[in-house]
């Protein structure tokens, strides 16, 4: 046998025993080679989640009284701007434009910049700004009618916009943003940023609207009524408000306090959500992630989630759960329609469980928390559940018949 084949025959057998990534697949189940081991289990403690860095603490407006010359050395020292800020500072430049006039300001620096649209100006509605350079700016933003500033392209960086009135601000194709601070002061304002790259942005619109779409922002704190998402990335974040509603998000590090929550197609790790009245992910993809409880229930279709931690009432549809604690904090009923359960741990008695559809129970834990637990479970009509490898929750092995009225699947019936 020649030395390249004894390699090859090696390489099978050693491959026989992995599945496609290599993972092992051998575990032994009454005598039998094919069922893989379970993983280790869960504790019934909280999970350990890393917090968002960098992000900024307010959307304070910047102060200029410590304004620098970019790309000067400070007066009386070797070393460049910025290490010795208190000496480079120079008077602070007051400006005044409308919206139009504004349109001539591409390079701004050191100054407080008040644009001010009016009915009786006459001006167009959307006006467009394509900056050079806005380092160390602070703009207040005015109007007593729907008007819209579209900021566009250039460097805007130590930049800060109290926006008044009925305003659409319109952050776009920029690459260079950094150091961004708005604060917006009526409910009609609408803040849209499309197409940037941004870091260290703070946005305080508690009764306004916030757009990102087609962006990538990294240590972010927003505060609003509304935050929508849309093919975005976002790390490092705070968010807090009344409605998220995220499409084709990517999501690293983020800290959320929302009342509705609304995830399409999203990917989140390292995810901690609160104070939520109820939150909803479709076909969604979620890793070391922390969910409370919400006032009203948690519902996941088609989603994965891996390493995590789901408190309160549950809606499960062909959902997937991996390395998942249950019942730790407030405990709620689980209501699960054709679900995966693989190395779940039950951390309460209280949990009220309906299997729907076709579901799969495999490495359940049900002896980690200070005593044995035994949820109550039970199986809807027409519906089977498969219990492998989870000899300690031997209740779900053969859960009896849910009782009257039986529980629905919450999709609409096709027609």
């Amino acid at each position: 046998m020649s030395a390249r084949l004894g390699c090859h025959m090696a390489l099978v057998l050693l491959c026989f025993a992995c599945d496609g990534i290599g993972r092992s697949v051998v575990g032994e189940h009454y005598g039998r080679f094919d069922v893989p081991e379970c993983d280790p289990a869960l504790p019934c403690e909280p999970l350990t989640i890393f917090e968002p860095e960098n992000v900024p603490d307010s959307a304070s407006a910047i102060d200029l009284r410590v304004c620098e010359p970019a790309g000067t050395l400070c007066q009386g020292s070797d070393t460049p701007s910025g290490s010795a800020t208190m000496q480079c500072a120079i008077e602070v430049s007051e400006l005044e434009r409308t919206f139009e006039q504004g349109a001539e300001l591409r390079e701004v620096g050191c100054s407080a910049l008040r644009l001010s649209h009016t009915r009786a100006s006459g001006e167009p509605a959307v006006v467009r700004i394509e900056p050079e350079a806005w380092r160390q700016v602070h703009v207040e933003v005015e109007t007593d009618e729907p008007a819209t500033l579209e900021l566009a392209g250039g460097l805007i960086e130590h930049v800060s916009l109290a926006l008044h009135g009925p305003v659409t601000l319109r952050l776009l194709d920029s690459d260079e943003l950094r150091d961004l601070r708005i604060v917006a002061t009526d409910a009609a304002v609408q803040i849209e940023l499309t197409r940037v790259r941004a870091g260290r942005v703070a946005i305080d619109a508690l009764e306004s609207a916030v757009l990102l779409r087609r962006s990538s922002l990294d240590a972010v704190a927003i505060s609003a009524q509304r935050i929508d998402l849309e093919s975005s990335y976002v790390s490092d974040a705070l968010f807090r408000g009344e409605w998220l509603n995220a499409a084709d998000a990517t999501l690293l590090r983020v800290n959320a306090e929302l009342e509705r929550s609304v995830l399409s197609a999203c990917d989140a790790t390292m995810l901690r959500l609160s104070g939520c009245r109820s939150f909803t992910s479709v076909q969604g993809h979620f890793t070391d992630v922390q969910l409370s409880a919400c006032s009203e229930e948690i519902s996941i279709y088609g989603s994965a989630l891996i390493n995590a931690q789901l408190e309160g009432s549950l809606l499960l549809d062909a959902a997937s759960l991996g390395s998942v604690v249950l019942g730790l904090g407030e405990v709620g009923p689980i209501a699960a329609w054709g679900t995966s359960f693989n190395n779940v741990t039950f951390c309460a008695d209280q949990h009220s469980l309906s299997f729907g559809g076709s579901t799969a129970v495999r490495c359940a834990h049900c002896d980690l928390a200070s005593e044995p637990v035994s949820p109550d479970a039970c199986l809807v009509s027409g519906s089977d559940a498969r219990v492998e490898s989870s000899p300690s929750c031997d209740m779900l092995a053969a859960p009896p018949r849910c009782g009257e009225p039986q529980p629905e699947r919450m999709r609409p019936p096709r027609m």
